[in-house]
């Protein structure tokens, strides 16, 4: 798929050539979870969380495998999530915590670049720790944006545009981790990638 873009001078035409993916919907959507941010409800565990999650990703009509890593609250019992199939990480201080989503992120990227789409989601207190990255990321127009944080977040998720615009869905975690709706529309999934 590509899309022809008309520079000011009239004779120059640009196509800018986007991935084979007509449905980003069926690709595999990874998510890094940042539980000291966004902890686990009561009344629900990382199985509830994990099906939860996959439930509000196909409202919006991810339908694709889900793969969750959890970082940070070392005392929580490992053999919990391996049931439900999540990966945790007991990274340390919020710095540490960041600093190794950031790293894990960017390797899927570098996996998957040009190989097989991907939908990447962030649940964290401050997307903005994650914004030069998320920035990078988008630019390869590989990959959708997901994005989910508490409600009393700085700068809530509907308020910043400098990562706003990047992003396809944004979530409040309250919604997320109950299977519930994002909070703004945003252009269907992949209308970016048809010409």
């Amino acid at each position: 798929y590509y899309s022809k873009f008309n520079s000011m001078d009239s004779k120059l035409i640009v196509y800018v050539f986007f991935p084979f993916c007509e449905n980003l919907g069926e690709a595999r959507t990874v998510v890094v979870w940042d539980m000291e941010d966004c902890p686990i409800p009561d009344g629900l565990d990382p199985g509830s969380i994990k099906l939860n999650i996959k439930s509000a990703l196909e409202k919006k009509d991810y339908r694709g495998d889900v793969e969750i890593r959890a970082y940070g609250d070392k005392n929580q019992i490992p053999g919990y999530f391996t049931a439900a199939t999540i990966i945790l990480d007991p990274a340390g201080d919020k710095h540490a915590r960041v600093k190794k989503m950031k790293s894990d992120l960017d390797r899927l990227v570098t996996r998957y670049l040009h190989r097989e789409p991907l939908n990447l989601m962030v649940i964290s207190r401050d997307k903005m720790d994650f914004a030069s990255s998320l920035r990078s990321w988008k630019e390869t127009n590989w990959f959708n944006l997901l994005v989910a944080q508490p409600e009393d977040a700085p700068g809530k998720c509907y308020n910043s545009k400098l990562v706003g615009a990047l992003v396809t869905q944004e979530w409040l975690w309250t919604s997320l981790s109950a299977g519930g709706e994002p909070l703004a529309n945003r252009p269907e999934l992949g209308a970016e990638y048809k010409s």
